[in-house]
């Protein structure tokens, strides 16, 4: 890293997500993050 950079965290991309999941579900919220998934709360779009 070149001396005076800043050292801030660089912000992760967007969730990349399954067009199946999306098909099916509605994502709600991003209940949990790890460093190699992330934990969604969804709703059935039909069966609510």
């Amino acid at each position: 890293m070149p001396v005076g950079e800043s050292t801030q965290l660089r912000e992760r991309p967007a969730l990349r997500l399954d067009s199946r999941l999306v098909c099916k579900y509605e994502v709600l919220s991003v209940i949990g993050k790890g460093s190699f998934s992330q934990v969604l709360r969804v709703q059935h779009r039909i069966t609510r």
